[in-house]
């Protein structure tokens, strides 16, 4: 979802915006394009140990880039903000390491009712690029893992 209405100097929005700041927002829906009119946003946790350093960060985006390819976009789908939800509050309180990189695409490739073979770690993110349909995920991902080395 894209907003406008933020960016303006006098905007009392922009104080508890951040990446990955979870919120309750409510927004106008364009019915002519993808560009919404937020109205309000509460800020419910800024999530700021888990982008405070540069792998920590890097984490977090790939997560979000994995949902945004897997997730169609304004979907109801709370399932998949529990998944977010909870890797962001584990990388709150602990390092990122491949262990929670290798759970939380195990997690996505199960709520999208993919065939995960439990005995091979990298099945996961094989599935998850072919159902996203592009290999756009595994620069990103070797980004990651090598940043975590």
């Amino acid at each position: 979802m894209t907003v406008r209405g933020i960016r303006k100097g006098y905007s009392s929005l922009i104080a508890g915006l951040d990446l990955f700041a979870e919120g309750e927002i409510i927004f106008h829906s364009s019915e002519r394009s993808n560009l919404h009119t937020l109205k309000e946003f509460q800020l419910i946790d800024a999530h700021s140990p888990a982008h405070h350093h540069y792998r920590g960060l890097l984490t977090c985006s790939y997560f979000a880039d994995l949902l945004d390819r897997a997730v169609e976009p304004c979907a109801n789908a709370p399932e998949y903000f529990d998944l977010l939800h909870r890797a962001l509050c584990y990388l709150d309180q602990n390092p990122p390491d491949l262990q929670a990189i290798l759970h939380f695409e195990k997690q996505l490739a199960d709520l999208l009712g993919l065939p995960v073979n439990r005995n091979d770690p990298q099945s996961a993110i094989r599935l998850l690029v072919a159902h996203c349909g592009n290999n756009h995920l595994l620069p990103t991902r070797k980004q990651l893992i090598n940043a975590l080395e």
